[in-house]
């Protein structure tokens, strides 16, 4: 009768090769594709939903700036047409058959304008509008910034997953083979009669055995979802198997005294703090132009307007 160590080892070998199996049948259903730190960082960083998002947002403010600056320079121009029905009005105002009063001999009429306005002197408002534009610009580039380096430490540590994966397989994988031949000789001891190995030594043995075959499907799994994470950040074809090209990870050598320049580095370059100090701008040019609306406006404006009505002459 097979005990239930060797029963759960037989089980996960073979739930191992269905997984082994399967994982061969989908890498061959479509070409792999293997990259370079570089190349995954870069790409999630330009393919990835969110930060494709943050780029529109960043050009929505672009947008809206320019808006702002071109009313400055640029007057306000509107066009008018209008239709209805008037009174008859005829003769002159000497003499008329028609009575002012009276709502007789209706007749369409229509009229068509056409206007200007321009900003002379606003205190303050353009001036204000713009700064607020540049802003909410400066804003959403450090969010976009802000959004890439997230991303790209996400495909980061996926890249480093897949290689660390790697690397433990191998390893397990030599562990495994060697806990293979121990059980395999602990099994011939307690057959043998000349032994004092006995089913308690090889059940402990067994345990072991199983505890590694454990850890090799972690590994495994581990591996598997580095790679799909990484598959997600890169908005890859998901049909389509990820691997990397193994690089040395960098080595930083850094001592405790360099805590403070990199506290210093971090607050002078990070993009939530830089965007924290345009936010402080922004609503400092809020408060101007809220203050700026209760001042009247010089404008310099004209226009053009030509009608007919038919039954005034």
């Amino acid at each position: 009768m097979q005990k239930p160590a060797l029963r759960a080892c037989t089980a996960v070998l073979a739930a191992t090769v269905c997984l082994a199996v399967g994982a061969a049948g989908f890498a061959n259903g479509a070409e792999q594709l293997t990259v370079t730190l570089a190349e995954a960082v870069r790409t999630a960083q330009s393919r990835y939903p969110g930060a494709r998002v943050a780029s529109l947002q960043v050009e929505r403010a672009q947008n809206i700036q320019r808006q702002a600056e071109q009313t400055r320079i640029l007057p306000g121009i509107g066009l008018e047409a209008q239709t209805g029905l008037v009174p008859a009005a005829r003769g002159d105002i000497f003499g008329s058959p028609d009575d002012a009063d009276e709502i007789a001999n209706l007749g369409p009429y229509y009229r068509f304008g056409i206007g200007f306005s321009q900003p002379i002197f606003t205190f303050g408002k353009i001036s204000s509008a713009i700064d607020m534009a540049r802003g909410a610009v400066s804003v959403q580039e450090e969010d976009r910034l802000r959004q890439a380096n997230r991303i790209g430490l996400a495909a980061a540590e996926a890249y480093w997953s897949i290689v660390a994966t790697d690397a433990g397989r191998e390893v397990v994988e030599e562990l495994k083979g060697m806990y293979d031949d121990f059980v395999g000789r602990v099994r011939s001891q307690v057959d043998d009669p000349a032994s004092s190995t006995d089913a308690a030594d090889l059940y402990e043995a067994e345990s072991l055995e199983f505890a590694v075959e454990q850890r090799y499907r972690e590994v495994y799994d581990q591996g598997d979802v580095a790679r799909r994470g990484l598959q997600i950040l890169m908005d890859t074809d998901p049909a389509r198997a990820v691997d990397v090209v193994a690089q040395t990870p960098p080595e930083l050598g850094l001592q405790r005294s360099d805590l403070d320049g990199l506290v210093a580095y971090a607050l002078e370059r990070d993009p939530a703090v830089r965007a924290a100090r345009e936010a402080v701008k922004l609503a400092e040019a809020a408060v101007r132009l809220a203050d700026s609306r209760s001042r009247p406006d010089l404008l310099f404006r004209g226009g053009l307007q030509w009608g007919h009505a038919g039954n005034r002459t």
